[in-house]
């Protein structure tokens, strides 16, 4: 028993009026640093930096006479693109039937994340938040690639001869 208890015990038998102890002030909270809040979702971003993005539904471009870009079979085509603006103020577009496109900002949008970059499109509207392909679909995405290499196939074979000698090498 401390020193103060007892004191008040001997105080109380012999009848003196004890004074009232003052009420214990709570302490001040511990000065927390200051945390920069999180958005809520992700966070979308070019090589580290957040960007600002549309997601539109574009008509694919015709492909210039001699040239070969992945995109070639889907001329003609409506499909999801962003429209995505860097730091430095370049727009990107970049197609996003497969969800790759959203995959590779949410992921901060460095090079080891792959994207199929588009040529000329033509806008046709703004798509809403929840039409868009988030997630990204693997089995989508090899679809794309065998119709670009089938119709390389038939139209350029050079082309499609030199782009299956390299992924024979990555093997």
């Amino acid at each position: 028993m401390s020193n103060a208890r007892r004191e008040r015990r001997k105080a109380q038998r012999q009848g003196k009026q004890l004074p009232i102890p003052p009420a214990k002030q709570p302490m001040p909270p511990a000065r927390q640093p200051y945390r920069k809040p999180q958005p809520k979702g992700p966070v979308y971003a070019w090589q580290g930096i957040p960007v600002s993005f549309v997601v539109w539904e574009a008509r694919i471009g015709e492909v210039e006479e001699g040239k070969c870009p992945w995109w070639a079979p889907f001329s003609g085509e409506t499909r999801q693109i962003l429209q995505v603006e860097d730091h430095k103020g370049e727009i990107w577009l970049m197609d996003n039937e497969d969800g790759s496109a959203l995959a590779k900002l949410a992921a901060g949008g460095w090079p080891e994340h792959q994207h199929r970059g588009l040529g000329k499109v033509t806008m046709l509207r703004a798509i809403p938040q929840e039409e868009w392909h988030t997630v990204y679909n693997k089995a989508k995405a090899e679809e794309i690639t065998e119709r670009s290499l089938a119709w390389a196939k038939d139209n350029r074979p050079e082309v499609y001869e030199k782009v299956m000698r390299l992924r024979a090498l990555e093997k």
